[in-house]
């Protein structure tokens, strides 16, 4: 968005004190060896994507360190709410 008010010429300052506060909640997670093994399996499992297994993949290790309890994981792809659930975890699969 900055970039694109700056192409057009606008001289708005944004103020981005509120992304900054989302974005120190997020944490980082490496992809290292142990999770491309996790995602793989879900790719010969469920045939999910590399993305959405990847995603899985992060989601199951962050679930695991965190306490299933407290980790809930949202996909509107049926596919991928079937894999997570097979991976122990809760699922919310929004829409109609």
């Amino acid at each position: 968005l900055l970039r694109r008010a700056r192409a057009r010429g606008s001289r708005r300052r944004f103020d981005v004190s509120g992304v900054r506060g989302v974005l120190d909640s997020f944490e980082i997670v490496e992809f290292n060896a142990a999770l491309a093994a996790a995602a793989f399996e879900f790719v010969d499992r469920f045939l999910l994507s590399g993305s959405d297994a990847a995603h899985l993949a992060t989601a199951a290790a962050l679930a695991r360190r965190a306490g299933r309890r407290w980790f809930t994981f949202a996909t509107s792809d049926l596919d991928q709410a079937a894999a997570a659930r097979w991976a122990g975890l809760r699922t919310v699969t929004p829409g109609p």
